[in-house]
């Protein structure tokens, strides 16, 4: 059985789907009337096993299993304080409602998405068994292509000859570093007249950051292209991933762009660093302009490195199909369910 606001039309069949109504209004206001009404909805069932899959606890009752897809009290740790009363009593919140959910009485096994997600969980949240349940990527649909390359350059008017940096998220642009993307694309262009352009995917704050654009000189060259559903084309047309996101419990984007060829430019997050730790299919920065601009100019420099770093990223990022997610939740399901 499947509790959500949506599931795509062809797994509708193949289970018990109960769809949960959501408003269309802020994500807060969302995850409230899901906690409450799929709660309810929940503790009418005379359920075997419960698993959660959410970046906030997603319900009022003891569940099995939580996977954990965005640790709040981890994220709050690296993001240091913050100014506002309301941004206080909301991160206050959040982390008593974490804290509350992920507790012995009210989940029996925790799930991270990679390693260092599950050393957080252990730290944050001790007396709990915790797993790793890793991230399912689409690796039948993330690929270089020469020709796709050739056509969505010459759309986006980038010569064959000149390098592209991408950055990839929906929203959160400034914890992922969009600015910190923009002011090292400028100061790189200075060393590597070869790099043309940041083309920046996702439906974020477009005039913000066009502004940031603006003060440092390279409006012309920083192309905001929106959501797209045709993502995997844009990896085929780039040349370099650039994500300084301040945390992550995986990043898909840096293993979508792996995945397609692309050497990856980031910082130390969960996930990434086992990525790009041994420097073969990246650079792990320090979160910085001076640092990511180093590591921009160096790629850009040399095509050679750029390949072979692509190369082995594609073959990391490979790793994580659906078979390594289904058989560490299905050997959950058998512990907890006493087989």
């Amino acid at each position: 059985m499947v509790i959500s606001t949506r599931l795509v039309e062809e797994l509708q069949p193949l289970v018990d789907y109960i769809r949960i109504p959501a408003p269309a209004g802020p994500y807060r206001l969302r995850w409230l009337v899901f906690y409450l009404l799929a709660g309810l909805r929940v503790a009418r069932l005379r359920a075997d096993l419960v698993h959660t899959m959410a970046p906030a606890p997603l319900l009022p009752n003891k569940v099995d299993l939580a996977t954990v897809l965005f640790s709040q009290v981890a994220y709050y740790q690296v993001e240091g304080a913050v100014a506002g009363r309301r941004a206080r009593l909301a991160r206050a919140l959040a982390s008593w409602l974490e804290n509350r959910a992920y507790r012995p009485g009210r989940a029996r096994m925790l799930s991270a998405l990679a390693p260092g997600g599950k050393r957080e969980l252990q730290r944050d949240h001790p007396g709990l068994p915790v797993i790793v349940t890793p991230h399912v990527l689409q690796g039948e649909r993330f690929y270089p292509d020469a020709q796709t390359r050739a056509d969505v350059r010459r759309e986006l008017g980038a010569a064959p000859g000149e390098v592209v940096a991408c950055f990839v998220n929906n929203t959160f642009w400034e914890h992922k570093g969009l600015a910190i993307a923009i002011a090292s694309l400028a100061q790189a262009a200075e060393s590597a007249p070869e790099l043309c352009a940041l083309w920046v995917i996702g439906s974020g704050p477009v005039a913000t950051f066009r502004a940031i654009a603006r003060e440092h000189g390279v409006a012309g060259r920083v192309h905001f292209l929106g959501l797209r559903t045709d993502i995997e084309r844009i990896y085929r047309g780039a040349d370099v991933l650039i994500h300084p996101a301040t945390y992550e419990t995986f990043s898909l984007a840096v293993h979508e762009a792996a995945a397609s060829g692309l050497p990856v430019i980031a910082t130390r997050c969960n996930g990434v660093e086992d990525l790009l730790a041994d420097g073969q299919a990246g650079c792990l920065v320090e979160r910085n302009v001076d640092a990511v601009t180093e590591a921009l100019i160096r790629l850009c420099g040399d095509p050679g490195l750029r390949a072979r770093m692509g190369r082995v990223g594609r073959e990391r990022a490979l790793a994580f199909g659906p078979d390594g997610f289904a058989r560490a939740v299905t050997e959950a399901y058998g512990q907890l369910l006493g087989r």
